[in-house]
């Protein structure tokens, strides 16, 4: 074989360039969150995930966390890397423009990688699954945690779901940033916002007492997650 034939056949492939944005926005989280790294880092110890099961797609900006058909203790993320549409952001996620676009990439990235921490939490941890049991009832009586769970989607899909996405949302803010959740509390919980809760279809916590209850069960739930594998 001619020596440039031979030099073109070992040579190794093309890497997808979409591969280098994963890990770099992998290795971001370690740096860029307080708690989503160590989180992500459970995940693969667990052998639940590796960073190829993360996919990312240049031409939509939807997320979706899938379960594997042959094995249901797996998981893939696909995630779209264009930014989500200004009014959808400003519906959904809290203090969407105060966010960077990558802080907003990054943001959907650890809200996929809390759908797999949620249910390991909840089994490890009782009271993080007595939160879920709550959000679910809260839901049935028609109160929000979160606006994500609120869109068309969830909402048609029924309270179960929209409880899901209620946990993962609040747990994805806190290990964000535990004073981000803090703050988005303090939102739900201030009379002056009571016509922006009103216009998101979210609930008016009315005790402090509660915030620090439901803030305690998603920081011990992280935590006993954080420190399980």
């Amino acid at each position: 074989m001619p020596r440039d034939s031979e030099q073109l056949s070992n040579a190794s492939p093309k890497k997808d360039p979409t591969e280098n944005a994963r890990d770099a926005l992998l290795l971001a989280l370690q740096s860029k969150t307080k708690f989503v790294g160590a989180g992500w880092d459970c995940i693969v110890a667990r052998g639940i995930m590796t960073k190829q099961d993360v996919h990312l797609d240049p031409h939509t900006w939807i997320g979706e966390t899938r379960i594997s058909a042959e094995d249901p203790t797996k998981y893939t993320i696909h995630l779209g890397t264009r930014d989500v549409p200004e009014a959808l952001g400003e519906q959904v996620i809290f203090r969407f423009k105060q966010l960077s676009p990558e802080d907003r990439l990054l943001y959907r990235l650890s809200h996929e990688i809390c759908h797999v921490v949620c249910p390991i939490a909840t089994e490890i941890d009782r009271e993080f699954g007595r939160l879920f049991s709550m959000l679910e009832v809260m839901r049935r009586n028609g109160h929000a945690m979160s606006s994500l769970g609120n869109l068309d989607m969830y909402r048609t899909a029924g309270s179960v779901v929209q409880a899901t996405e209620d946990l993962v949302e609040l747990t994805n803010m806190f290990m964000i940033d535990p004073e981000y959740l803090r703050a988005y509390f303090v939102f739900l919980s201030d009379p002056q916002q009571q016509g922006r809760r009103d216009a998101l279809g979210l609930h008016h916590l009315q005790s402090e007492r509660v915030a620090k209850m439901l803030f305690t069960m998603i920081e011990n739930g992280v935590t006993r997650f954080l420190n399980s594998s």
